[in-house]
């Protein structure tokens, strides 16, 4: 055994018997020199209550107060403290007494010296690796407080960790509290289609696990921040730890949520000036070429059809060489203006470059996409401009089919427009299964 294992070990010693406590005293003293001594389990007791000691040796036969009963004030204080009572007495009440008040060893006199060294040791030895354990624990507690991130760990029933940044991001004080206004951490994630949300569960599978599957640069949820009423985005970390209890083996989760709520606006914002044009600010062709592959891919995958379609000002160099590009520009925005206006939700306009803009339709049939479209003509060619007049536009539009690449649609819709423009201007040229010329006289 380790000589140096009651260093900063604090005892205190109750006897009551002059003889005994001085020859015990000496040997205590020589292990360490954290020792208190009472002679009676009165004293004993208000020594505890100033001592604070770790491990407690008390005779049970004393005047005043036994050990039994001093063992059940300071247990009512303090039931984890180790308590080693000796007596010379062999009556099993006594041993039963003992157990019921949660002392934690009996020793017979005349007492062993080294018996007693022992059980001191024993519960020393037990006492320095609680000690080493709360200290890692508030080494790790302070750790992870001081982590800006949000972390939680919770099994299916209960939040069984959380961290300040937690605490202090929902506005509760405790776990309790947080559980009292929520069920589960994940109904706090905010509905939203950029991110995860529990709505987008449909099979069966836990979100817990639907995380845990999903790639890294799709685990990004919405949360709102209750303090500042405002949404932020976290990216989501989460791991599963086992264990094992009586009943069953139980996983826990640990929830790991970093803010990337600027990080996020500052992708937008880039995003936003490389897919939206200058002037216009709809959509520019680089961006109108990712959403017409992905529609053409959803097209060939679900058989999803789609129109088409591109549309040119009429004679709009006239513009720009009458009355300036200034006038040029206003004339441009305008025309996106009347396009955004009277598109629906899921219609994709973009411009094209120069004055030619472009109209994706998805999910619509041709004899659907040739109403919108001349609707749109329509629309333009009401459109009159304080200074330059009157304007309107033709269209070339078509529609996907099964062996159409962007080359091809692309090329078809341009050569309607082309020819609408050859038939005298300010048409819907429809070319694909079935042509058509529309023009409302």
């Amino acid at each position: 055994m380790n000589s140096n294992i009651l260093d900063g070990i604090k005892i205190l010693y109750v006897e009551d018997d002059d003889n005994i406590r001085k020859i015990f005293t000496k040997f205590l003293e020589r292990k360490t020199q954290n020792v208190e001594v009472s002679t009676n389990g009165e004293e004993g007791y208000a020594k505890f209550l100033e001592f604070e000691p770790d491990i407690i040796v008390s005779d049970i036969n004393m005047p005043k107060l036994n050990g039994l009963e001093m063992s059940k004030k300071i247990k009512k204080i303090n039931k984890d403290i180790p308590i080693i009572l000796t007596s010379a007495h062999n009556d099993t009440e006594y041993y039963a007494e003992a157990i019921s008040l949660g002392v934690n060893h009996y020793l017979s006199k005349p007492v062993n010296a080294q018996e007693l060294l022992n059980a001191i040791e024993l519960y020393a030895k037990n006492l320095l690796f609680e000690r080493e354990q709360k200290k890692q624990e508030m080494i790790l507690q302070s750790v992870i407080n001081s982590d800006r991130n949000i972390i939680v760990a919770f099994n299916s029933n209960e939040i069984i960790f959380s961290n300040k940044s937690f605490l202090h991001f929902y506005s509760v004080k405790t776990n309790v509290d947080f559980l009292s206004q929520y069920s589960h951490v994940f109904d706090t994630f905010l509905k939203d289609e950029h991110v995860l949300s529990k709505d987008m569960i449909n099979d069966g599978s836990s979100f817990e696990d639907m995380l845990i599957k999903t790639k890294d640069e799709k685990r990004v949820v919405k949360i709102l921040n209750v303090g500042l009423n405002i949404p932020r985005t976290f990216y989501v970390n989460i791991s599963t730890l086992s264990y094992e209890t009586k009943e069953r083996d139980e996983d826990i989760y640990l929830l790991n949520l970093t803010d990337i709520t600027s990080i996020n606006e500052e992708k937008i914002e880039i995003e936003g000036k490389a897919f939206h044009d200058n002037l216009t600010n709809i959509y520019n062709r680089y961006k109108l070429e990712d959403i017409f592959e992905y529609e053409l891919k959803q097209f060939k995958r679900y058989k999803r059809e789609f129109c088409f379609s591109i549309l040119d000002i009429d004679f709009f160099k006239k513009f720009n060489d009458t009355y300036g590009h200034l006038i040029g520009d206003e004339i441009l925005i305008a025309i996106s203006n009347i396009l955004e206006k009277n598109t629906r939700e899921a219609d994709v306009i973009a411009r094209w470059g120069g004055e030619e803009f472009v109209i994706l339709l998805p999910n619509t049939k041709l004899k659907d996409a040739v109403v919108i479209i001349e609707k749109l003509r329509k629309n333009i060619e009401d459109f009159n401009h304080e200074t330059a007049g009157g304007v309107t536009a033709s269209f070339g539009l078509t529609r996907i089919n099964e062996t159409d690449d962007s080359i091809s649609v692309f090329k078809r819709a341009d050569e309607a427009l082309f020819e609408a423009k050859g038939c005298g201007r300010n048409l819907v040229i429809t070319k694909g299964d079935i042509m058509m010329k529309n023009r409302e006289d």
